[in-house]
């Protein structure tokens, strides 16, 4: 018996054991256990985190009621008033007491709003925005909310809602949802929520889609994406592929045949939503889009810059704001093509990603007015962050692991570096930093779409025509022309140069045929000159540079900047003729007290014209002036003359429509003469 006791007592510490087993299995069990509480803990503490930094945003940060904003509020206004969306008076009284905006009133009538086929007045943007908004403004009213935070509390809420769905319905690993709530809560998503836009509501829905599809709910991946449609048509070729995904899944089942038929149903009447838009807007203006049949989207404006621009833009683009989600990605696509055949569904998905990224370039309007990325990279961002999710780590695990440390802590450091509630980054009518590095030093490598080019080298908003558009770096030297086809003796006018370059920006423009183009000016031999000339109105440019031998002696100041060469000698003055009508008796006498052989550059920046009076204009003539700017507001000028001397042909260029500049051999010659006098 003592033998049997002293034999079982040895058996119970073999590792093939039954006991031993059953306790190391109690053991691991344990310590699964463990595990969870603690990663439940961690994602209810970041849970509880997001939700107070949240209240605190609501509570201390004013409204935006920017772009569009009226819009949405007056929809939102007249659903709350009437459930219908049509704008009536009372609405715009209502919304009054609500907003203190200076357009409220002339809102409806000017902007965004088409009378219907029976006279109704009706918001160019779909309304399912401002609908979700609806229960928002009821809870505001009833406990004496302001109602001006409606969509600030809606883009909350639905923020809220894709934070909770990451921390706690994605069935994945901890790992994987860390990186996913990291790269969620860490991009300028954040700096949307303040806009009363439907940017934080269109990608919170898209993120509860792809949450779905990494759980493999592929009918209410299909579900979600349409909603999101119904507010941003282009989203229907992604909501078509979940609808493929889920109708492959459902048919290579085991499920019956009935039950295959019935989920199939599901899938077409969640695909059936994409179409709400378009028979709403066929009933009451008789065309399936508004926005369409304004010009504001044509199937002529897509092409490969511009989809790429979604990514890689430096102004508008992915990379910039995002690039850990750039960086993983890509590395996610090595994986996903070294095992192809076991990701038919994840292939299908990305041909859905990239079909929608190409319907997103119908937009003629490219520069749109949103701060920091372009709206369009918000709303292709819960894809790249979902690919990431469910490829991390299933290869190259320290790379992934490495790439993820580094490009996350780099995000964050951008995302809080422009504000993270509150974006304190360039507007959309200025280059980013990195735009201006690239057009500064490598312009040849930096070609956006062209009317980002154009608004922020002008910086103004819906600029009109005014080509050639010109960047000058901050070191004063022009870098990049952007040309329109068909101006090219205007350029020609302005950049001086010898025949070879003429021959080759004459090969450009016939190449182009009357289409946009870019000409890169260190392709020209011209830019080995030592001096250059800018001058730009208000409108087109707001700049001033007198550039010699590469030193800008503009004072940059709105009216006339002057710079005088005499014997060697640079004087350089500033005079307000805008602002005060003493500064124009000013400017002539400093003309009249002039040395003979001075030579006299001068560049107007912003307006000039206001104050300008005989006496200036008159001493402007006598240095050989043709163009009178009085009464010529927001013009640009330019004039190189010398004092008292009849033979110099003074060089004068003058536009009221476009910015104007001198760069060439002739004008090296001159200043060169008087430099070395």
């Amino acid at each position: 018996m003592a033998s049997f006791d002293a034999q079982t007592l040895l058996s119970c510490f073999a590792t093939n054991s039954p006991v031993f087993k059953r306790d190391k299995s109690v053991s691991h069990y344990r310590s699964d256990m463990m595990d969870r509480a603690i990663e439940n803990t961690i994602s209810i503490s970041l849970f509880l985190a997001v939700v107070f930094a949240s209240c605190i945003y609501l509570w201390s940060l004013e409204p935006s009621t920017e772009g569009d904003g009226i819009e949405y509020y007056l929809t939102n206004q007249s659903f709350y008033n009437h459930l219908s969306f049509s704008q009536r008076p009372e609405d715009v009284s209502t919304l009054k007491e609500v907003l203190d905006h200076p357009y409220i009133e002339s809102y409806p009538v000017k902007y965004n709003y088409f009378t219907s086929l029976k006279g109704k007045l009706y918001g160019c943007h779909f309304w399912l925005y401002p609908l979700v908004a609806v229960p928002a403004k009821a809870l505001l009213n009833k406990f004496g909310g302001n109602e001006k935070h409606v969509f600030q509390v809606t883009n909350v809420f639905f923020f809220l809602l894709a934070t909770y769905a990451i921390l706690f319905v994605t069935k994945t690993s901890f790992t994987n949802r860390a990186v996913f709530f990291l790269l969620h809560f860490f991009s300028p998503i954040l700096w949307f929520i303040n806009w009363p836009h439907p940017e934080v509501f269109v990608y919170s829905i898209l993120t509860l889609a792809f949450v779905c599809y990494l759980n493999k709910s592929y009918l209410a991946a299909t579900f979600f994406s349409s909603v999101a449609a119904m507010q941003f048509q282009p989203l229907a070729i992604l909501s078509l592929g979940f609808a493929v995904i889920a109708l492959v899944s459902f048919y290579t089942s085991e499920i019956s045949n009935l039950r295959k038929l019935f989920f199939c149903c599901l899938v077409c009447l969640a695909l059936s939503l994409n179409f709400i838009p378009s028979i709403w807007y066929y009933s009451r203006f008789g065309k399936f889009n508004l926005l369409s049949s304004q010009g504001y989207a044509s199937f002529q404006s897509i092409s490969i810059g511009k989809i790429l621009a979604i990514l890689f833009d430096l102004n508008t683009g992915m990379l910039p704001y995002m690039p850990a989600v750039v960086v993983l990605f890509a590395l996610c696509l090595l994986v996903i093509i070294k095992n192809i055949k076991s990701n038919i569904d994840m292939v299908l998905l990305l041909l859905a990603i990239a079909a929608t990224m190409a319907a997103c370039a119908v937009n003629t309007l490219w520069n749109s007015g949103t701060d920091g990325p372009h709206r369009y990279t918000l709303y292709i961002l819960p894809a790249f962050i979902a690919v990431i999710v469910k490829y991390f780590n299933q290869a190259y695990e320290r790379l992934f692991i490495s790439l993820a440390v580094f490009t996350i802590f780099l995000q964050i450091l951008i995302t809080g570096s422009n504000g993270f509630y509150k974006y304190r980054g360039p507007n959309f009518m200025v280059h980013s930093s990195t735009a201006k590095f690239m057009l500064d030093y490598a312009p040849i490598l930096y070609n956006p779409p062209f009317d980002v080019f154009a608004v922020r080298t002008l910086e103004r908003w819906f600029p009109s025509p005014a080509f050639p558009v010109l960047y000058v770096s901050t070191a004063g030297r022009p870098t990049k022309i952007l040309c329109n086809g068909n101006d090219k003796e205007q350029l020609l006018s302005m950049l001086r140069v010898g025949a070879d370059d003429l021959e080759k920006i004459e090969r450009l423009y016939e190449k182009h045929a009357g289409q946009p183009f870019y000409l890169n000016v260190a392709d020209l031999d011209v830019h080995k000159q030592n001096h250059f000339l800018f001058s730009g109105g208000f409108d087109y440019g707001d700049k001033s540079v007198i550039s010699i031998s590469g030193k800008n002696f503009s004072a940059d100041k709105r009216g006339f900047n002057v710079v005088v060469i005499n014997q060697g000698e640079i004087q350089r003055e500033h005079f307000e003729t805008h602002g005060y009508p003493t500064e124009a008796d000013r400017l002539a006498r400093f003309l009249q007290s002039l040395k003979q052989g001075s030579l006299v550059i001068l560049s107007v920046k912003d307006e000039a014209s206001a104050n300008l009076n005989d006496s200036a204009a008159d001493e402007l003539r006598r240095l050989g002036a043709r163009h009178d700017l009085k009464e010529k507001p927001r013009c640009s000028y330019l004039l190189v003359a010398k004092v008292g001397d009849p033979e110099f042909a003074p060089i004068e260029q003058y536009s009221c429509d476009s910015p104007v500049f001198l760069m060439g051999k002739d004008l090296d010659e001159v200043v060169d003469a008087s430099l070395l006098r």
